[in-house]
């Protein structure tokens, strides 16, 4: 019974990547096997199918929903004794070498780090320009043609994959670590960050991010743990040990008390998370800390962007993460996007400062959609990045001699690529040529019209999958927010995977 659910599942995800005369021959070979949950979440299950449900109409292949060891991409602009060490094929560590050359000469410095974005999720918007005839070329593009550009390999310490952890140690620190450490040794000894050196050479700081502030790659500028999951912990080093002046993202809900709410909390009463519990075991009110250290506190949109240069300031916005770029339209306006909030970081930092500053940017839900398999998010937390961009760049042309714009990725998740895919015969193209021959394939190079489809999706796969209440719900929702149509057959899979909490199976054999 178990053998015969596990080859339905994969039958259905291989029927759009095939024709239809070799898929007997992949129900004999696959049901030999099936991906284990090693390189798939256990939830990943209504993911998996859908992608391979679509694969016909989107060509979009994705090889796992965890991170992989492809090499990332680095672009810079800036002073060229900094931005030349910065091409070819580099190491994650020579990022903070760099960096901490530049802050040691008070060079500023803006840091982007595309969280989880790999070649090809970089490139889906300079493709999407390209389908849509667009000659305004992203900021990736004129970041890379303008100055220096690379490839960056990311591997952790004594391995090849890294996570977000050791791979943000790396680049804030110039230290290869384990994973799951961050800002510490192999060992466990605590780091010398840029932020550290920036702090110290009195420049203005800044710390922004969509995922929680105490998340492994904004925690690898300040914080010191051998486990990244600790978070309340790493938010007490934040509030206590730390004088970064701008800090702006999510993970409210590791700063208050144990078992209180924010409607309790001073200044946070009628924030949009107001009832909200903490995630807190001890007493400690980090929000109390920041407060006497005379750090203004701000929880939306409205108060941040009133924000003035002066005091210090702390932004909470979420209790974790903040919402996807692709499901802004359902969330609470109140809450900043990541280019909303590094604009202002940036006002706030570089306004008159004869110290200059460091920033951090992370547009962490490119990870996110990425684990999710979810392209059409992936493809607008990529645009938003760009939008990132644009305001840094801004900024870097008003000092170009005196400030450094680098923007990466800390690991690639996925494995995302595009693919040509291979039609039965009468589903061949055919042109007739000047000459008179006759040109025709069955390689399907995937068209401009339906790559387009990518940039139409409105909604995330995971609100398309809550929002159905029925496999013909879902049919109907995934066409009308993708654009792409799905069998019945399909949608009723997807449909009991993603409400019935169906896991993906282990073995397609038992061991």
């Amino acid at each position: 019974m178990m053998i015969r659910k596990i080859l339905s599942i994969t039958l259905l995800v291989f029927s759009s990547y095939v024709p239809a005369f070799s898929q007997s021959i992949l129900a004999d070979s696959l049901a030999m096997y099936c991906p284990e949950t090693s390189i798939w979440y256990p939830h990943s299950t209504p993911y998996y199918l859908y992608k391979g449900a679509t694969f016909s109409q989107s060509q979009v292949v994705w090889s796992t929903s965890f991170h992989t060891a492809t090499p990332i991409p680095i672009g810079s602009v800036g002073p060229k004794k900094y931005t030349k060490q910065l091409k070819g094929i580099i190491s994650n560590t020579q990022i903070a070498e760099v960096m901490k050359q530049a802050v040691e000469n008070k060079v500023n410095v803006i840091l982007v780090i595309g969280d989880g974005m790999g070649p090809v999720h970089m490139t889906l918007p300079v493709y999407m320009r390209k389908a849509n005839g667009d000659q305004q070329i992203t900021m990736f593009e004129k970041i890379m043609k303008e100055g220096d550009c690379g490839y960056v390999l990311t591997n952790p310490a004594g391995g090849l994959v890294t996570g977000s952890a050791a791979a943000g140690t790396a680049i804030a620190t110039g230290t290869k670590t384990r994973m799951d450490m961050v800002g510490v040794d192999t060992i466990g000894k605590p780091l010398v960050s840029v932020m550290d050196i920036a702090v110290r050479r009195g420049m203005k700081t800044a710390l922004v991010t969509d995922a929680a502030i105490t998340d492994a790659t904004p925690a690898a500028f300040y914080g010191h743990s051998i486990d990244r999951n600790n978070e309340t912990e790493i938010a007490r080093q934040l509030a206590e040990d730390n004088r970064i002046d701008i800090i702006f993202g999510g993970g409210a809900e590791n700063f208050i008390p144990h078992d209180s709410r924010f409607k309790d909390m001073e200044g946070f009463e009628d924030s949009h998370f107001s009832q909200s519990m903490s995630a807190r075991k001890d007493d400690k009110n980090l929000l109390d800390i920041f407060m006497k250290k005379q750090y203004k506190m701000v929880h939306n949109t409205s108060q941040m962007e009133q924000l003035k240069v002066g005091s210090p300031v702390v932004g909470f916005f979420s209790v974790g993460g903040l919402p996807a770029p692709i499901d802004r339209n359902l969330q609470n306006k109140e809450i900043p996007t990541v280019a909303q909030m590094s604009k202002k970081a940036l006002e706030l930092v570089s306004n008159n400062h004869k110290n200059g500053f460091f920033t951090m940017i992370e547009c962490a839900r490119i990870d996110w959609e990425a684990h999710a398999n979810d392209v059409g998010a992936v493809y607008r937390a990529v645009v938003e990045m760009d939008e990132v961009l644009k305001d840094a760049y801004v900024l870097y042309q008003q000092r170009p001699k005196k400030t450094l714009l680098i923007f990466c990725a800390d690991h690639e998740t996925g494995g995302l690529g595009i693919a040509y895919r291979k039609v039965d015969s009468d589903e061949k193209e055919s042109f007739k040529c000047v000459n008179g021959e006759m040109w025709e394939t069955i390689t399907k190079a995937l068209s401009f019209e339906n790559f387009r489809k990518m940039a139409a999706q409105d909604r995330s796969l995971s609100q398309i999958f809550g929002m159905s209440d029925s496999p013909r719900a879902l049919k109907e929702n995934v066409e009308k927010h993708t654009g792409y149509t799905i069998s019945d057959y399909q949608a009723e899979k997807i449909f009991e995977a993603s409400h019935k909490g169906e896991k993906m199976p282990k073995y397609a054999i038992p061991q």
